[in-house]
């Protein structure tokens, strides 16, 4: 589930991967194609073992492990420096360490020495120094070797000869077999060659740079910056799990905004309010098919529960304030506080908790609901008059809550409600908390889900959107609070009165 919400993120985001990828492929292909020709040429050299001049035949990890010795070897300081003894390096030493290379062949017992110049010439002439630098170097490795073998088998000779030479008596016979097998020793020794390297091919100037390859590396940084760019995706979702924007959540619930509430309860808060009225209200018209609940219409009463993934997301401000926005417009408004377990719109609107819903609820003899219902008058915000807004708190039995909201009672509650009223809007608990938004949402028309742009985490967004969905709750689409939009294009259009009008103002006769 996690994975597949990362992978939505990501595809949501696919338009600026793409272009990242197709920006870091231009930006690479440029700087490659700048980029000035490089020549490659490779000297081959055959590593023949004391073994191999023997007769023995090796196998082909024994070739290896011989090729990974010797390619050791061949990287050392001693080789670098006896190639710059060649005359096609005097003079390029640096250049010359900075562009040769060794590889081993696999299984051949073959070493690859190459060399990278813009001129295909030089590269050729350098591949050819390192091979014959370290062919040189192997040959003088042995004799070194050689040499320090043969010289204690040549004192004993010396001193066996001198001592037979003196008169040796009764040895002399055991001195002439010593002597015998130390010269035999010694013969094997000089006819063994040791481990050597023959140049079993020259370097060849090349006839086609091999670098730079815009279209291989422009392929391959197109590759890298998705991985990369889906990457960065992945982590910003892990490490800062909040919506940056609204249209950021849009993308990845897959809801509808329907409005983008600023921070702040200034202008730009009421004026967003009549926006998300408006769209609430066509997006629930639609979703009823067609029908109309606004102020003089016999249409049953249109329900609208507002919840969110968590608390502290704004719900219940949101559900106020759509309600007095409602009844601003005419309407007559009931708006239920569906949360018994934390009430809060009986302290937004200043009322009692009890008695309330869960009074109707649970008690025996309840008081009827119109009695329970108190009035509360609507906000100022420039709407129409002749709107009534209601409120129907809590009460104060948040035992059973789940069992009291799914009751017939309940239900009688709400058919009620609608008969009384053109909108009702339920304020209920977090979706994610508790089980009551799944209970209560199937009384609903149309839900408003509420995201907060510092409170509500994707992941649990995501969530609490599929359990909705996954019971078929008619969710009309979803309000951004606290965003960090801009406030001042909500007061851009406010009414102006001009200088000269406030200078009549000022002079007309009182």
């Amino acid at each position: 589930m996690e994975l597949t919400g990362h992978l939505h993120l990501i595809w949501a985001s696919k338009r600026w991967l793409a272009l990242f990828a197709i920006v870091a492929a231009a930006v690479v292909y440029a700087l490659s194609s700048s980029q000035a020709d490089e020549y490659e040429s490779n000297a081959l050299g055959q590593i023949v073992s004391t073994s191999q001049a023997s007769g023995e035949i090796l196998n082909d990890e024994q070739l290896l492990s011989l090729s990974n010795l010797y390619d050791e070897l061949a990287k050392t300081r001693t080789v670098l420096d006896l190639a710059h003894e060649d005359q096609a390096v005097k003079g390029r030493e640096s250049q010359f360490d900075s562009s040769v290379a060794v590889e081993p062949e696999a299984r051949t017992g073959v070493l690859s020495f190459s060399a990278r110049s813009g001129d295909p010439g030089l590269s050729a002439e350098f591949a050819d120094a390192y091979a014959e630098a370290f062919s040189r170097y192997l040959r003088e490795l042995s004799v070194t070797q050689r040499k320090d073998t043969l010289q204690p088998i040549q004192q004993r000779i010396d001193e066996i000869e001198a001592e037979l030479a003196g008169g040796a008596g009764g040895s002399a016979a055991g001195l002439q077999v010593e002597l015998q097998a130390l010269q035999d020793q010694i013969a094997t020794e000089s006819a063994n060659p040791g481990d050597t390297m023959r140049v079993v091919e020259r370097a060849a100037p090349a006839g086609a740079p091999v670098a730079p390859q815009p279209g291989r590396d422009a392929l391959l940084a197109l590759i890298g910056a998705f991985v990369l760019g889906a990457a960065a995706i992945y982590l910003r979702d892990l490490l800062f799990d909040r919506y940056r924007s609204a249209q950021e959540a849009a993308r990845d619930l897959g809801l509808t905004l329907l409005g983008e509430l600023p921070k702040g309860h200034g202008g730009g808060a009421l004026e967003s309010f009549r926006n998300l009225r408006t769209a609430t209200v066509l997006t629930l018209e639609r979703a009823r098919g067609g029908e109309s609940n606004g102020a003089g219409h016999d249409a049953a009463a249109g329900t609208l529960l507002v919840t969110g993934a968590e608390s502290g997301c704004g719900k219940s401000y949101v559900a106020a304030n759509i309600a007095r926005a409602l009844a601003a417009e005419g309407r007559r408004v009931t708006a239920v506080d569906g949360d018994l377990r934390r009430p809060t719109l009986h302290e937004i609107f200043d009322r009692h908790l009890s008695p309330g819903l869960s009074d109707l609820l649970v008690l025996s003899d309840p008081q009827p609901a119109a009695e329970v219902v108190v009035d509360v008058s609507p906000a100022s915000d420039g709407g129409q008059t002749g709107g009534d807004l209601r409120l129907l708190p809590a009460g104060a039995h948040a035992d059973d809550s789940v069992e009291s909201l799914s009751s017939a009672r309940m239900e009688a509650v709400v058919q009620n409600l609608r008969s009384d009223n053109d909108m009702v809007v339920f304020d209920t608990p977090p979706t994610l908390v508790v089980v009551d938004p799944i209970v209560l949402a199937r009384y609903a028309d149309g839900v408003l889900f509420v995201v907060d742009a510092r409170r509500t985490r994707r992941r649990e967004a995501r969530r609490a959107v599929e359990a909705l969905r996954a019971i078929g709750a008619p969710i009309l689409g979803f309000a951004f609070n606290r965003s960090n939009a801009k406030q001042s294009r909500y007061d851009a259009y406010r009414p102006r009165i001009s200088s000269r009008s406030r200078s009549r103002a000022r002079e007309a006769p009182v």
